[in-house]
């Protein structure tokens, strides 16, 4: 058996406006439809789920949908203020371990 894995960290988000909206699933899939995306409910059932992925291109519908900037597309979390004197931006952004590095790659084509 398969352990669930999410696949997006704005679903629950997604589920939260539409319900303040008093939206079904079917209401929301044909509004954004209306505004270009290809979905029907069973897509915003696992948007919601979050059994599938979510690229940009479909959070610019979803935002352009509730009428909200992006960002209110995920979870709402405390971060900490921004240092300038701190030389570890990562903990700036809030993560609590640095990023990893990708050094050493070239844009150039052989």
């Amino acid at each position: 058996m398969k352990a669930h894995s999410f696949k997006n960290n704005i679903g629950p988000q997604v589920r939260r406006l539409r319900y303040a909206r008093s939206w079904s699933q079917s209401t929301f899939a044909a509004k954004l439809q209306i505004a270009g995306m290809e979905t029907e409910r069973g897509g915003v059932s696992k948007i919601e789920a979050p059994l599938v992925f979510v690229d940009d291109r479909a959070m610019m519908y979803l935002a352009e949908v509730f009428q909200v900037e992006i960002q209110e597309l995920f979870p709402n979390t405390t971060r900490p203020a921004a240092s300038t004197s701190s030389s570890h931006g990562w903990r700036r952004l809030g993560f609590s371990v640095p990023l990893p590095r990708f050094g050493g790659l070239s844009r150039e084509r052989t």
